[in-house]
């Protein structure tokens, strides 16, 4: 049978970057690094406009450089520190949401401009390339303790690095400047480098809780009182409550497609309120599993398995307006209706599929 194409084969993928702005640092760093700065700096003030041209030049530069991993991952952020200042105009025009565009790291290389997902993204273009292994991390950052905080969706991104079997966190964004009297300061500052699990969870709250790095999470709820003492009576814990290893091999294990739903999913069980990530993930997912789908193939076998694959990315439409509906962000109505376009495209095609299975009986 020759090959059957599909009726509308437009499938939206929604890659929406919600964790793109936050409003610069004003809280005092917290690191314990033990690197030899010196000789990171010593190194920086060695680069030339031709090694730092491209954030492939950038990468090249780095990887001759005689240092360990760690080492190699704090010249990226000091690098990219010095050279990216943080757009503040870009913040206050576009809001939360802001412009996805900005945020792709080519882009903020060039412009030498970006926001927290931006820093988040040129670091891991340069440590992939370097052959560091990093991932991003989303959630909420304060800037003060006491700070209210909207949690139904993160508001900022920063960096996970994975050395061996230790984990590391880079907050490359903050390390670039703060806000100081409602004026963005360019300065660099090398304690957001290798943040310390219990002092990183006083001014930073990953949505996954994994990435809190801590034997024993600290809840939302003693985290929403805002209090550092409270914070950190939790966070210093003795007692193993469970193995965050264990939930962080798992993730790395998981395919990267599907690397997003399972950060949602721990998201959505810490933080009930936010179920606007989980919405977005299986949302994403299907459209991802969709664009596969675009040909009905040849012989009866491949067309039963197209026929559960169909169904399986209608059910995650389905589990993606449910979520979706359940978000009181501003931003999910127009994505509820991204949904049920996608829904409506996966039943035509489960409905035409099943058709042509009708013959096989």
């Amino acid at each position: 049978m020759p090959q059957t194409r599909l009726q509308h084969t437009t499938f939206a993928l929604l890659i929406l970057l919600l964790t793109a702005f936050l409003t610069p640092r004003t809280a005092k760093a917290q690191s314990d690094s033990g690197l030899n700065w010196t000789n990171i700096e010593a190194i920086v003030g060695k680069t030339t406009s031709q090694n730092l041209k491209t954030l492939d030049s950038f990468a090249d530069y780095v990887k001759v450089q005689q240092l360990d991993e760690l080492g190699k991952a704090a010249l990226i952020y000091t690098i990219l520190a010095r050279e990216v200042r943080y757009d503040i105009d870009a913040f206050r025009q576009s809001g939360s949401l802001g412009n996805p565009k900005l945020a792709e790291a080519k882009t903020v290389w060039s412009r030498r401009l970006g926001v927290c997902s931006g820093y988040v993204a040129a670091y891991r273009y340069v440590a992939s390339r370097v052959g560091l292994q990093t991932y991003e991390v989303s959630g909420f950052a304060r800037s003060a303790e006491g700070e209210q905080l909207s949690w139904q969706q993160p508001n900022h991104a920063w960096v996970a690095l994975l050395i061996g079997k230790q984990w590391h966190l880079i907050e490359p964004t903050w390390g670039a400047g703060s806000l100081q009297n409602d004026r963005y300061v360019h300065q660099f500052e090398r304690n957001w480098f290798d943040l310390q699990p219990q002092k990183a969870i006083l001014t930073h709250f990953p949505s996954a809780p994994m990435f809190q790095l801590l034997p024993c999470e600290v809840d939302l709820a003693t985290i929403k009182k805002g209090s550092d003492q409270a914070i950190s009576a939790k966070a210093g814990q003795k007692m193993r409550c469970q193995s965050f290893q264990d939930s962080l091999t798992a993730f790395v294990r998981t395919h990267d497609e599907r690397k997003p739903l399972f950060l949602a999913c721990q998201s959505q069980r810490y933080n009930p309120e936010n179920t606007l990530d989980l919405g977005l993930a299986y949302l994403n997912l299907s459209a991802v599993l969709m664009s596969r789908l675009l040909s009905i193939p040849d012989g009866e076998q491949a067309q039963r398995q197209y026929a559960k694959d169909i169904d399986q990315v209608a059910q995650m439409a389905r589990m993606a307006k449910f979520h979706l509906s359940q978000s009181k962000s501003e931003a999910t109505a127009q994505i509820i209706r991204v949904a049920d376009q996608n829904l409506e495209v996966a039943t035509k095609n489960s409905e035409s599929i099943q058709k042509l299975l009708r013959r096989y009986k």
